[in-house]
């Protein structure tokens, strides 16, 4: 088996630094390192170095510009990427055993790649959530940290919640869903989120929830009373985004009540998500996450 990671990127490349494929022998993947022709070319390269027995990892720089000289992609996109190839050996089980357990557990670590190996490191992950040094020729060092990189609160676990859910899990948020209904489908049919957490009340969203400057917030509860009970345990939270789903009339009222109460909805986001006219529990939870990644790349 074979791992291809980006350990470095600019331009527009469209497999940014990070980026990871698993491959074996057998031509199974998974992951991505920006897709295209560029990528079905690497599998293919690593796909025959593992089918003949070569076990040596390198790195591959792509430039995405069909004038360049060397090294083209095959892609216009502009910008360029370098993929290391490392070929596992039967000793790194371990370490990728390690890998799957921090993440699996939300706990922070960081992985360390070189020419010669793979490892893992326990320790708190660092803020620079990449390094890349390229010494000569063919040597290097790789770290990346491991961990979900953001944290999502979701607020009721209905049908716009299980969406959400399965939208949110594909781009790297941890996901955690509260509610009070023990019974509800929607919470049984969730397999997206990381967590569920199942209250006696929405009074208990203050303990419960514990949230960095850096997490999302998005309140969808079964009615008004409940969304206004949550909002008024969660308000004050640290968190860099807080949504709540409602109507224009809905969430006007709201605040009206919440003022009178002295409580502050400078930062909610209400009504949540991109005015697209959504409908459907789909298509409120685009509009949702539209919104969240907007925030999140620092697009509004």
């Amino acid at each position: 088996m074979a791992l291809l990671c980006v350990v470095e990127s600019s331009g527009s490349s469209p497999g940014r630094q990070g980026f990871l494929m698993a491959i074996n022998a057998n031509g199974e993947l998974n992951g991505s390192i920006g897709g295209g022709i560029m990528e079905q070319k690497l599998v293919q390269l690593t796909l025959n170095n593992l089918k003949q027995g070569i076990r040596k990892s390198y790195l591959i720089t792509q430039i995405h510009d069909k004038k360049t000289a060397r090294n083209r992609s095959g892609m216009i996109c502009s910008g360029q990427q370098t993929i290391a190839i490392y070929t596992f050996k039967k000793k790194d089980i371990v370490t990728v055993k390690n890998i799957i357990k921090c993440i699996d557990k939300n706990e922070f670590g960081k992985f360390i790649l070189t020419e010669k190996t793979i490892s893992f490191e326990e320790k708190k992950a660092s803020d620079s959530h990449f390094l890349f040094i390229k010494n000569e020729a063919n040597k290097f060092e790789y770290k990346q940290n491991l961990g979900y990189k953001y944290n999502l609160h979701i607020i009721g676990g209905g049908h716009c919640s299980l969406a959400l859910s399965k939208l949110m899990c594909e781009i790297d948020f941890y996901i955690t869903v509260y509610d009070s209904r023990y019974d509800l489908n929607t919470i049984k049919e969730n397999n997206y989120a990381n967590k569920i957490v199942l209250l006696n009340s929405f009074e208990e969203l203050k303990k419960k929830v514990k949230t960095t400057p850096n997490d999302y917030i998005v309140i969808m509860t079964v009615g008004y009373r409940t969304d206004c009970i949550s909002l008024k345990q969660l308000i004050n939270k640290k968190c860099k985004y807080i949504g709540m789903l409602g109507s224009k009339n809905k969430m006007r009222e709201l605040k009206q009540n919440l003022e009178v109460e002295k409580i502050n909805t400078d930062k909610l986001f209400a009504p949540i998500g991109i005015d697209i006219k959504s409908e459907t529990p789909t298509e409120i939870a685009i509009s949702i996450a539209a919104q969240i990644i907007s925030i999140k790349n620092k697009v509004i």
